[in-house]
C-alpha cells in the first residue's frame, strides 16, 4: 500500500508552528526570571531563524529554504542534547552565575521538549527535501 506523505504546505506550516512554539518557550522562561545560559540562545537563535525561513517556504517555495531549515535546526538539536544530558547528569558546562538546570514542566526538564520540538522541525525539513528531490525527473 503506496501512502503519499501529505502536502508539502501543510508540513512547512507544521514546522513554522514547532519554531513558534519552541521561541515562544524560549521567551516564557525569560519572563519567569530564568537567565539563558549559552546553549539556551544558541537553541533560542536557531528557533527564530528556524521560524523566520519556515514562513518564508510558505511563500517562496524553494529547496534552498528548507535546506535551509535543515541546517539551521542542527545547532539547535546539538545545543538541546548538551542541555538534556546536563539536566539528568549534572555537570559543569556553564560559566558565571547562570544556572545551567532548565526547569521541569508537566515532569520533564523544559530541554527535552526543545529537544523534542529541534528533532520534530529536522525530521520535517528531511521529509521536504526528500519529497522535492523524488518529485524531480
Amino acid at each position: 500500500m503506496n501512502v503519499h506523505i501529505t502536502n508539502s504546505r501543510v508540513v512547512k506550516a507544521c514546522i513554522l508552528g514547532l519554531a513558534l512554539l519552541g521561541v515562544g518557550g524560549s521567551f516564557m522562561l525569560s519572563i519567569t526570571g530564568n537567565t539563558p545560559c549559552v546553549y539556551c540562545w544558541i537553541a533560542r537563535i536557531s528557533m527564530i531563524v528556524v521560524a523566520i525561513l519556515a514562513a518564508s517556504s510558505l511563500y517562496y517555495d524553494s529547496l534552498w529554504v528548507v535546506g535551509g531549515i535543515t541546517l539551521v535546526s542542527i545547532p539547535a538539536l546539538v545545543a538541546s542534547s548538551i542541555l538534556v544530558r546536563n539536566d539528568y547528569f549534572p555537570s559543569p558546562i556553564c560559566t558565571g552565575n547562570v544556572e545551567c538546570l532548565s526547569p521541569i514542566f508537566m515532569g520533564f526538564h523544559v530541554s527535552l521538549y526543545a529537544l523534542f520540538l529541534s528533532l520534530l522541525i529536522l525530521a520535517g525539513s528531511i521529509l521536504l527535501i526528500y519529497q522535492s528531490v523524488r518529485e524531480k525527473p
